[in-house]
C-alpha cells in the first residue's frame, strides 16, 4: 500500500488476490480506474504531503509512485508532494525532530516533485519531469523537516510520454542493490 499523511492509495479497483498495480498500467494511463487515492487518511505533521511505499524496486514501484504524486498534483490536492520509497527488508525511522536513520539491506528513496505534470489526463501516457531524488542505505540520514541529506546518490527523473528517464549512469531509476 501506497500511503501519504493526507491521502492513501486505497487499491479499490483491485481484484481480491488479483495482480498489483503495475507501474505501466499507470504510466501509459495515469487516471486509469485502479489508480484510487483516498484523501485525509492520517495527520502527520512531518509527513504532511508525503507518500510512503514498501517494496519499492523488487516490486519496481517507481513508475506507479510517480504517478501518484503527478496526479496529486494534477488534482489540485496538494501544492507539494514527496514520497519516500523504502526496499524489503529496509526500513526507515524516524525522530521525533525529523531525523530519519535508514536499517536494513536495501535503499530508501527520498522523492521530491520540482514541477507540476505537463500531461497528466486520462488516456495519455503520463509526461511529468524534474522529480529529485536521494537514495540512502543503512545508517544514512534524511533531515525531513527541510527534505534534505549530504549523503547517498541524488539524481533526476523525469516521465516523457510514459516512459522513465533518469540521471543514473545507464538510465537506471533504482541504484545499485545489494546481491
Amino acid at each position: 500500500m501506497a500511503v501519504l499523511g493526507e491521502f492513501v492509495y486505497s487499491a479499490q479497483g483491485d481484484a481480491a488476490d488479483g495482480p498489483a498495480l503495475t507501474s505501466p498500467e499507470t504510466l501509459s494511463n495515469p487516471f486509469d480506474a485502479r489508480v484510487t487515492l483516498v484523501h485525509q487518511f492520517l495527520n502527520i505533521p512531518l509527513l504532511k504531503e508525503v507518500i510512503t511505499d514498501t517494496h519499492f524496486s523488487a516490486r519496481d514501484r517507481m513508475g506507479r509512485t510517480l504517478v501518484f504524486m503527478a496526479r496529486i498534483l494534477q488534482d489540485g490536492t496538494a501544492l507539494h508532494i514527496r514520497d519516500i520509497a523504502v526496499d524489503e527488508r529496509t526500513a526507515v525511522l524516524l525522530d521525533a525532530d525529523g531525523m530519519a536513520t535508514v536499517v536494513g539491506v536495501g535503499s530508501a528513496y527520498f522523492l521530491q516533485g520540482t514541477q507540476n505534470p505537463e500531461a497528466c489526463k486520462a488516456n495519455t501516457p503520463l509526461t511529468f519531469r524534474g522529480v529529485a531524488v536521494r537514495s540512502l542505505r543503512a545508517d544514512q540520514r534524511f533531515n525531513l523537516a527541510q527534505w534534505s541529506s549530504s549523503e547517498g546518490a541524488s539524481y533526476i527523473l523525469s516521465v516523457e510520454s510514459g516512459t522513465i528517464h533518469s540521471t543514473l549512469p545507464g538510465g537506471a531509476v533504482y541504484t545499485k542493490k545489494n546481491k
